[in-house]
């Protein structure tokens, strides 16, 4: 019966403690998953891990320059309008 005290001592006085690893684990399998998709996606292309984190940097630089755009677009098309 002591032992379990001390278990749920050690949960109480950190809950985080095991939904850290688990946040870790679901990121892995969601770029696992990525990975797989690619692969899919393109047969004929071999998608090295390396050049997977390579890769998903620059789509995210893609993503963030088309927002930027669009809203300097929008930006634009409303002085356009008020005027």
């Amino acid at each position: 019966m002591e032992k379990d005290n001390i278990t749920f001592t050690h949960l109480l006085a950190n809950p985080y403690h095991y939904k850290k690893r688990t946040q870790k684990i679901i990121s892995e399998d969601i770029d696992d998953h990525i990975l797989n998709l690619f692969h899919k996606k393109f047969p004929n292309v071999r998608i090295e891990k390396e050049e997977y984190y390579q890769i998903i940097i620059k789509i995210e630089k893609i993503l963030i320059e088309t927002r930027i755009q669009k809203i300097i677009d929008q930006v634009i098309d409303q002085v356009i309008d008020e005027q």
